[in-house]
């Protein structure tokens, strides 16, 4: 009884036509990615330590307006009526490239694992942290889309009930 209260609870808010907890997904998800770059803010090695940081900040920045778009766009879908079907196949491959991008960061950490076994490196740590929050934002923000595409076909399907209810009305006077 529990378990049918708390999958029903989950399922009311993942199928929420305003896309709420999606939108705060989304936006969380690309802070956290672009938040991987700002562990290294004022700590590189680089020749040029300024260009250097100006990339890591503007990059944060950037994943902020990503996050800041993908609010705007999620809020105007869950406003439009009805048509949903190309937009839950455009969340899935948003998702599904978030996931990808995800991965390429496994690499990466392939990497870090490596050189930490052969040379103990100071920063490894630094690096894991900020490979860690970079993955775990791209996956938080694919959730964020799937679970956009799952609301968009509940609303699609809810649109299509009230649009037989109206047109069995009509033809029934």
């Amino acid at each position: 009884m529990q378990g049918e209260t708390w999958r029903r609870k989950t399922s009311l808010l993942l199928d929420d036509p305003s896309l709420r907890l999606q939108r705060i997904l989304v936006f969380l998800g690309f802070l956290l990615v672009g938040s991987g770059n700002l562990p290294f803010v004022g700590v590189s090695d680089a020749i040029s330590t300024n260009s250097y940081d100006f990339y890591l900040i503007v990059t944060f920045v950037g994943f902020a307006l990503f996050g800041f778009a993908s609010w705007a766009w999620l809020l105007a879908l869950s406003r439009r009526q009805g048509g949903f079907r190309e937009m839950r196949i455009a969340l899935r491959l948003f998702a599904v490239a978030c996931l990808v991008s995800g991965a390429a960061y496994l690499g990466l950490v392939n990497e870090l694992v490596d050189v930490y076994r052969r040379l103990h490196h100071v920063g490894v740590r630094t690096q894991a942290i900020a490979y860690g929050l970079t993955i775990l934002g791209f996956c938080v923000t694919a959730l964020g889309f799937w679970t956009a595409a799952r609301a968009a076909g509940s609303k699609e399907t809810a649109h299509a009930d009230s649009a037989f209810t109206v047109s069995d009305s009509a033809t029934s006077q």
